[in-house]
């Protein structure tokens, strides 16, 4: 008996090293098979519903691998067993038979299914094939559709940015365009305003160029006294002397006569015609200026102002406000008649 339960012990021995090998191979070959799904899982979609189909058969067989190694714990609880009750070892031997028998149709199983293992590999290796040759044509089309697009988009590129570029130069062309257009508009009109402004200009100078200024004022005769004696002298003295010509002597004259009547608009009036003479405008000027009364007497001072900033000072524009003043003034010996020109005082 106890020959045959050493045969037994080292039979089972052999079956449980047997059983450790079958389960190294499966975890060997059932990490292989994860690695490659997960490789073909990332490079080919058209594979999931395999692969799925190889994790289902690798989940039975991890079901089945977890039945042995229960089997094998059980088996080794047995083995203690045996080596501690020899009273046991007849019934231990017959049950050791019946799982030694149980044992090697799992062993069988187990070559089966390391066979239908090393079968899906093989096919895996040809999916693996065919998959690089599929990567290779994808890589192939990528390539040429990339060469395709560069080419068709350096074109259009090129094109575009031809485009871009008279499109700019005629928006600059057309802003010059317009900015000359306008520009030359804006001449027109300031050279229609000016051309205007000077055919008034010039129908006005005409008209003022072709009077003359207005003569001395005759002193009046009034009754001397002692007060008034010297002022009349100097008076008649000044218009004697400005009616010969002696513009010099007369100013003098009438500048004495101003010493005894300051306020007297006649004498400012003389004056500005004797300093006009003299091309003094800007003395002749203000004297114009305070000969001004405020009444139809002043016309004759417009118009003398007028000549003085036509002919003297050149100043068109104050020549034309001047001469405005004139024509709205009327004719102190006819009111009822405007724009005529007064008659000369001798």
């Amino acid at each position: 008996m106890p020959t045959s339960l050493k045969r037994l012990s080292m039979l089972f021995n052999c079956l449980l090293l047997c059983l450790v090998f079958v389960k190294i191979g499966n975890t060997q070959e059932q990490s292989s098979l994860q690695a490659q799904r997960d490789f073909f899982k990332q490079d080919s979609t058209s594979l999931t519903k395999k692969i799925k189909d190889l994790e289902e058969t690798i989940s039975q067989q991890n079901k089945v691998n977890l039945q042995l190694r229960d089997k094998l714990e059980k088996l080794q609880r047995e083995n203690i067993s045996l080596s501690q009750g020899l009273a046991e070892e007849i019934k231990e031997g017959n049950e050791l038979r019946k799982q030694t028998f149980q044992l090697k149709a799992k062993g069988e199983e187990a070559s089966k299914l390391a066979k239908k293992i090393e079968e899906t590999n093989a096919a895996l290796k040809d999916r693996e094939k065919q998959i690089e040759g599929y990567k290779e044509k994808i890589a192939n089309l990528e390539k040429e559709k990339s060469t395709l697009q560069n080419k068709a988009g350096l074109e259009l590129r090129d094109k575009l940015e031809k485009l871009r570029k008279e499109n700019n130069s005629l928006s600059q062309r057309l802003e010059e365009k317009t900015k000359e257009k306008d520009k030359l508009k804006g001449e027109i009109i300031a050279l229609e305003g000016k051309t205007f402004a000077l055919e008034k200009e010039s129908l006005c100078l005409d008209l003022i160029l072709s009077r003359q200024s207005k003569d001395l004022k005759q002193p009046e005769l009034v009754k001397a006294d002692e007060f008034k004696l010297d002022k009349v002298i100097h008076l008649n003295l000044g218009f004697a002397y400005g009616t010969k010509g002696r513009t010099k002597e007369a100013i003098v004259e009438y500048q004495r006569a101003l010493k005894y009547d300051p306020w007297d608009k006649d004498i400012h009036y003389n004056l500005g015609y004797l300093l006009s003479e003299e091309n003094r405008y800007e003395e002749a000027i203000e004297e114009y200026k305070k000969a001004l009364t405020g009444s139809l007497q002043d016309r004759e001072v417009y118009y003398n102002l007028a000549i003085i900033y036509a002919t003297g000072i050149k100043d068109l524009k104050t020549a034309q406000e001047y001469y405005q003043k004139y024509l709205k003034l009327p004719d102190d010996t006819n009111p009822s008649v405007q724009n005529k020109e007064p008659t000369p005082v001798k």
